[in-house]
């Protein structure tokens, strides 16, 4: 069954999910404690009762349901059917994933639902404008080359899931961000320098010729998740791992686009200059350190540098003004790694 509301829910199915997913378990009841919405989701906070249980039983669960068409219906339930399972990463679980007990989606009706382990009383996301703590962000950095080097240029790529990137997707991907540029001018008039505007203009020409080849011959790519803003880490209150959520935009694409993204669109210049190139170097001897080979220090400097440039066209095809502020951090990394060389 696949709940198309919070009603639909028993404690007879959320029997049958924790059983599936091996907790020895009777539910006795639930109760909904709390509830959110987001642009395309309505999520439950369940507490659960149970009749029986085993000892590593969740003592909250949280239901997660689409509340538009959106993609996510498809690709968060096949991220956590499909790909995680495939990942063998010592037995122990994966440190940087919340635990996901059930996760359906039916193409017919394009009802879908997830049912995760609730960490609230443990972990939180940060609050608006609270900075992260170099501790956490080390750990998240380790956690993405441990999933980057996992899929690092793995077969299953575009042929078991996802898509690889094509001549073809790239075009598409510059033509729709052309063609939303007039409107991110006259949104941003009197915002946007000259020299911004140039380098914008630049960036639409065309992908960095080294990144097209690269890309397009399978050369270091992996699966990303591509959107790894502030909310999208809970970090834990005491001791613990921080955990990455929200796999509904997951795809085949370059490491460092993830890092480029969370660091260069969404930190102040400040944070930047601090953090970032120790991040960079850490995510890189991590891959190394997790089996990556055949990728020098040379190519992570040059991949993160292309990588600013495709999370300015990313951003640039997502345009409204709500992006603004990403669009402008994306700028002064664009100026500060002098990425325009790239694309002479």
């Amino acid at each position: 069954m696949i709940p198309a509301t919070a009603q639909d829910v028993t404690p007879g199915w959320l029997t049958e999910c924790l059983r599936a997913e091996g907790c020895l378990v009777t539910v006795k009841g639930f109760e909904i404690i709390r509830t959110h919405t987001t642009n395309v989701s309505r999520v439950y906070h369940l507490a659960v009762t149970y009749a029986q249980a085993s000892p590593d039983v969740p003592a909250g669960l949280i239901l997660k349901l689409p509340n538009t068409d959106s993609l996510w219906s498809q690709r968060e339930p096949q991220f956590y059917r499909e790909i995680v399972p495939m990942m063998q990463l010592g037995g122990g679980g994966i440190p940087f994933l919340v635990r996901c007990y059930s996760a359906a989606y039916d193409p017919e009706t394009t009802q879908a639902h997830l049912l995760f382990e609730d960490l609230s009383a443990t972990h939180s996301p940060l609050a608006p404008g609270e900075p992260s703590t170099s501790e956490y962000v080390m750990q998240i950095i380790s956690s993405l080359a441990l999933f980057h080097a996992y899929w690092w240029q793995r077969p299953e790529l575009g042929t078991s899931f996802g898509q690889r990137l094509t001549p073809v997707g790239i075009a598409e991907g510059l033509r729709l961000a052309r063609d939303k540029f007039p409107r991110l001018r006259a949104d941003l008039a009197g915002q946007l320098s000259a020299a911004q505007g140039r380098a914008l203009e630049k960036v639409l020409a065309g992908w960095p010729a080294r990144r097209r080849e690269r890309v397009l011959n399978g050369q270091g790519i992996t699966l990303v998740h591509r959107d790894l803003h502030p909310l999208n880490f809970l970090y834990p209150r005491a001791e613990g791992h921080t955990r990455i959520i929200d796999w509904d935009a997951w795809r085949v694409d370059t490491g460092t686009d993830d890092l480029a993204y969370m660091m260069a669109c969404w930190w102040d210049v400040t944070l930047r200059d601090h953090l970032e190139q120790a991040l960079l170097r850490r995510y890189y001897q991590k891959l190394i350190e997790f089996g990556v080979k055949d990728y020098d220090w040379a190519d992570c400097q040059y991949d993160y540098r292309a990588s600013i440039i495709r999370c300015l066209l990313f951003l640039m095809v997502a345009w409204s003004p709500a992006v603004g502020e990403r669009l402008q951090r994306g700028l002064l990394a664009f100026e500060q790694y002098h990425c325009v060389a790239l694309l002479d």
